[in-house]
């Protein structure tokens, strides 16, 4: 989220606190007409707006629930809903492009214009510029295959209907890390028991090849002279019996 949108979500939640029912309802109406605010996380949770909740001013609340995590399709398929503003289709059509943007990092123009309510191509690379300009998201276009290509989207707020499912999600995904850390950790202990068995062999073999060396020498000199300084053997049987040797 931009310094900005920050900056203007701040003097809102201090204008939400103070403020009940109607003057509330206003409050709720600026935010979602704001054109540098999309995340709504923390107005929802004011206590104030909570209250809204079984009042007859319930509808706005629902509303900006879908402002904080629906998409256009949520609002069209539900009712009671206060009808938008321009401005406010607007955002809520760019709120389901980062919906989207989390989906997939490829999205079809065809998928774009069903999900926006969009028929014209122009129209809806204007609205994808606009996201941009705002910084919700960073993509391309391609438009020889019509496609949104995305880098970056910002993050929207979570659902409180999808947090067992979140937590469910990342407590299987610890879990297989975990297991995929203890598999590094056999292969690491297994290829070190590799490398000490290898030096040992190593070791071994020099020790040999030291010994053979050593002999070598040994029987050169045996060789130098002719004899053996013990009984008196003569140069040719020394080498025989080092042949049998």
């Amino acid at each position: 989220m931009s310094s900005e949108s920050v900056a203007s979500i701040q003097q809102f939640l201090i204008l939400a606190k103070s403020s009940k029912g109607k003057a509330l309802t206003v409050i709720i109406q600026q935010v979602l007409n704001h054109p540098n605010i999309f995340v709504f996380g923390e107005l929802l949770e004011l206590q104030n707006v909570q209250s809204l909740k079984g009042s007859a001013e319930e509808p706005w609340l629902k509303l900006l629930e879908i402002f904080a995590y629906g998409t256009l399709k949520t609002y069209k398929e539900s009712t009671g809903f206060p009808e938008l503003s321009g401005s406010q289709l607007t955002k809520l059509k760019k709120l389901t492009i980062v919906t989207m943007a989390w989906q997939t990092k490829a999205i079809r123009y065809a998928d774009l214009k069903r999900e926006l309510d969009i028929n014209e191509t122009r129209e809806l690379e204007d609205l994808i510029i606009e996201c941009t300009y705002h910084e919700i998201i960073k993509g391309r276009l391609n438009q020889k295959n019509e496609l949104l290509i995305i880098e970056y989207s910002i993050g929207r707020d979570v659902n409180p209907a999808e947090f067992n499912f979140i937590c469910s999600s990342l407590t299987n995904w610890s879990n297989r890390a975990n297991e995929l850390l203890d598999k590094i950790d056999e292969r690491l202990k297994h290829a070190s028991f590799l490398e000490e068995a290898t030096n040992k062999q190593k070791k071994e073999i020099g020790d040999r090849i030291v010994t053979i060396q050593e002999t070598l020498k040994s029987n050169q000199e045996l060789l130098k002279f002719g004899f053996d300084d013990v009984g008196g053997m003569k140069l040719q049987r020394v080498a025989k019996q080092l042949r049998k040797a």
